[in-house]
């Protein structure tokens, strides 16, 4: 596939011309792309998409016709295509229960592909959730308030979490809120805010997630990607590299989860 990009060269007498830089990009085949997950007490959600070219502007096609299943150990589900052509796949027959190893797999188009991830814990509980206004803000501005919240930490190592935060039946999807236990390990853990600032009335979700370390991982890609991005030439996004076999992209996430509600004074 070719493709054309146009750059502007400013001569040091401010004169301007333009050249034409003709970039030969080689065509792959599409590969199948995977965003799934299961949470506890939550049915599994698998949406299955074909990757399209780099320079390709339009919506992922939606993988349709897949046979999905998914192993917790004991049981063996299929998972259904909600309607055809969706690309989403679930099933009531199963929810998800902490320490339990899921296996996902997947055939389409004549390829298996599979993943397998063991549900990890989450927070105990929220110990507290408040309000107040961000530490930092513009000058001359009153400054926005946020939901924060408090937790203890496991004592063990090795634990990473996410958080989601919904307003007013909103998911806040703009930023990902994820860490590990490096520097926390243990302690009793205050001040986090999440989301978008609030108002007296508004009605807020929180959501805690023990995830994985690969998905931890896997966020922090996303994020170096994101930062990576500073114009014509930075360095390309690299790939990311999900848990999915057979080189399908994506991730099949499972996490301990717990909510709570609660009101914006």
């Amino acid at each position: 596939m070719k493709n054309y990009i146009y750059i502007l060269i400013l001569s040091i007498v401010f004169s301007s011309c333009q050249d034409v830089i003709e970039l030969d990009v080689a065509s792959k085949a599409s590969k199948l792309v995977v965003d799934g997950w299961i949470d506890s007490d939550s049915v599994p959600k698998i949406y299955l998409y074909i990757s399209q070219p780099y320079f390709e502007n339009k919506e992922y096609p939606k993988a349709t016709g897949a046979i999905v299943t998914l192993n917790d150990g004991t049981n063996n589900v299929n998972l259904t295509e909600s309607a055809a052509g969706s690309g989403f796949y679930s099933s009531n027959a199963m929810k998800g229960t902490v320490g339990k190893t899921y296996t996902l797999t997947i055939q389409y188009e004549n390829k298996t592909y599979t993943s397998v991830s063991t549900m990890p814990k989450t927070i105990a509980q929220f110990d507290s959730i408040y309000f107040r206004p961000l530490p930092f803000g513009k000058p001359g501005q009153a400054p926005k308030i946020v939901t924060n919240f408090a937790y203890q930490e496991y004592p063990e190592k090795g634990n990473c979490y996410m958080a989601r935060f919904s307003r007013n039946g909103e998911m806040d999807l703009k930023k990902l809120n994820f860490t590990d236990d490096q520097f926390i390990n243990g302690n009793h853990i205050t001040d986090v805010f999440v989301g978008e600032e609030v108002f007296s009335g508004d009605t807020i979700r929180l959501e805690a997630y023990g995830i994985t370390k690969e998905y931890f991982g896997f966020l922090n890609q996303i994020i170096s990607n994101e930062y990576q991005q500073q114009g014509l030439f930075s360095p390309p996004i690299a790939p990311y590299k999900g848990n999915i076999s057979n080189d399908a992209l994506g991730f099949f996430r499972t996490s301990g989860m717990i909510a709570k509600d609660t009101i914006v004074p």
